[in-house]
This record gives structure tokens, sequence and C-alpha cells, in this order.
């Protein structure tokens, strides 16, 4: 079980200024409903993605009784300044996900909810953390490109690992473009997926990444 709110913030305050939802998996999501339900949420960034569970259309039926809560749309490149010193990117996906239109121009988020996650770019100063969600390998392929289309930046101090380190992800190609100094596995320990895949163990290694696991680490805390 990951940190609770309650511990990383103050009892008195209810207010969040944004959340993410990457994609409409359970294990992304279910936790957001609950998150939308205790605090006062601000705005909500997604990416529409469809994907008709219970879960998700309680989420959806949230934010339209909700109307306080800005809903922004994830599809297209862009920026949020969040303080002076620290901005949030969103590379990906720079579509419009929920379109079947779309998905026939993008064939690898067809019956593959994974490749419609949101990825997204924190920079800190001179730090950068890049979240990928649970995108796979056509994703990684296909956010390569966008390093020449729309001019995006890979490189990261800090990986958050795909696919809780699965190994239809992480690409050799894609974590040298990213290049992180250090990579964090979000995994829960004895998963029935035999999650982190050894392979993507040892890209990392080859590397020269700093691997840090929730499974044996527990709670992960960076400070800059």
């Amino acid at each position: 079980m990951g940190i609770k709110f309650g511990e990383a913030m103050p009892f008195w305050d209810r207010e969040i200024d944004m959340i993410i939802l990457t994609h409409p998996h359970a294990d992304h999501l279910t936790g957001l409903i609950s998150v939308l339900q205790s605090y006062q949420v601000k705005q909500v960034y997604l990416t529409g993605a469809e994907h008709a569970t219970y879960e998700y259309l309680e989420f959806l039926k949230f934010l339209r009784d909700h109307k306080n809560i800005k809903k922004i749309k994830i599809d297209r490149v862009f920026k949020v300044k969040l303080s002076e010193d620290l901005y949030l990117q969103f590379l990906y996906p720079d579509f419009d996900a929920g379109s079947a239109a779309t998905a026939i121009n993008h064939p690898f988020i067809q019956d593959n909810l994974n490749n419609t996650s949101a990825v997204v770019k924190l920079v800190y100063r001179n730090n950068s953390f890049l979240f990928t969600g649970d995108i796979e390998a056509e994703a990684e392929g296909y956010l390569l490109e966008s390093v020449q289309t729309n001019s995006i930046v890979l490189k990261s101090n800090v990986l958050k690992i795909a696919h809780h380190g699965g190994k239809n992800a992480s690409g050799f190609k894609f974590l040298e473009a990213v290049a992180p100094e250090i990579a964090v596995i979000s995994v829960g320990a004895g998963n029935s997926f035999g999650h982190p895949n050894q392979l993507i163990i040892d890209r990392l290694k080859n590397l020269g990444a700093e691997i840090l696991r929730t499974d044996q680490q527990g709670d992960i805390a960076l400070e800059y």
C-alpha cells in the first residue's frame, strides 16, 4: 500500500490543485475516485479514452455532476506553469484518444488502453521527471518520432518506468533517449504478472541508471 494523502498533507488541507488520470484502467483510476470524494479538486486532466467499466463511468459521472471542477483534455503538447521554477509538460497523446477516427490513424491504441496513457514531464529548475503511465513499445516509438515533429525533449533525470516494469514497454531505444540517472518502478510485491521483468532491469543496469522499486523499498521520495 502506498503512502496516504493524510500522511503526506496536513490534515486541514483539503484542496488539491490538479489530478491527472493517465488512462482508465482500474489500478490507475480507482484511488482517484475517493480523492475526488474526499478533497476539493480544482482541475482534472484526462485523455478521454473510452472504457465502459463501472469505475470509469462513476468517475465521469462525478465530473459531470461537479461542474466546478475544470476538465482539461490531453490531446496536444502543452505546458502548465506551476510556479516560477516548476512546470508540467504534457507530451502524449497529441491526438484525441477518445475518437474513433483517431484510432484508425493510430492503430496501436485500438484495444490497448495502455497506449492511451498520458505521458507527462515535470521540470523543476535543472531537474526533470518523466512519468509514462502504462505506455507500451508502440507508444514509445510514437514518442521517439515526436522528438522531431513536436520538438519535445525526452531526456530526464528521473524516469517512472512504464507499466510497472512489464516486458512490453521500456524498449532500449526509448530508455536510451530518456537516459535517466534514476529509474523508479512502481510495482506490487509478489504480483502475479512477474513485474518487473528481468529484461527491463538489465536494460536499466546497462544504461547505468540507479533503480528504485516500491516492492523492495516501499514509498519512494526524492528531494531536490
